[in-house]
Parts: C-alpha cells; structure tokens; sequence
C-alpha cells in the first residue's frame, strides 16, 4: 500500500493546518520540534505517524 509524506519546515504550525491535514495510518507528517505546541504535538500524534527533527 502506498503512503504519503508530509513535510513542514515552517516556524509555526497553525491549528488550521493540522485540522486540514488528512493522513492516512501509514502517512507520515515531519517538521520542526519547535513549531508545535505540546498541545498540537499531542494532537498530532493521535492516530498519526509524527516525526519532529
């Protein structure tokens, strides 16, 4: 099965954004450890394949 990769190399990550995001179980999402709030990061990761580098 085919998966996608989504990166974000920007500062911030809005809301918005990982409201839109429509990943798939074998997705993966990448970006910045600081442009997540602990509140985002932990709404990423559910369900989600998240990596921050």
């Amino acid at each position: 099965m085919a998966h996608r990769l989504f990166v974000c190399l920007d500062a911030a990550v809005n809301e918005e954004t990982i409201a839109a995001l429509a990943m798939g179980a074998d997705d993966v999402f990448i970006c910045l450890d600081a442009a997540l709030t602990d509140e985002a990061k932990v709404r990423l990761e559910d369900g989600r394949r998240v990596k921050v580098i």
